[in-house]
């Protein structure tokens, strides 16, 4: 699997409960994108990552859910836009 597909896995994965708005956060720091998206999708992931720890520190946790599943939502998009763009 490649890295692409990986953050599209952890997203999905995350809106499927799999796990935690702190453990999303965390398995997408840990995706290493390839040099030729350095300051394209890897500049998106970076900010989902920093989107997720305002959400995890600014809302409550009954509404931290519906807005990380947001960032899910759009890094999904955006990677598939990425792919398809090969």
């Amino acid at each position: 699997m490649n890295n692409l597909e990986s953050i599209i896995n952890i997203c999905k994965s995350y809106i499927n409960g799999v796990f935690d708005v702190e453990e999303f956060q965390h398995q997408l720091e840990q995706v290493i994108l390839p040099d030729n998206f350095k300051y394209t999708l890897e500049k998106e992931q970076h900010n989902a990552v920093n989107r997720l720890e305002e959400i995890r520190f600014s809302y409550l946790p009954e509404n931290q859910n519906k807005y990380a599943i947001e960032v899910a939502e759009e890094l999904i998009h955006l990677t598939r836009n990425y792919i398809n763009k090969k």
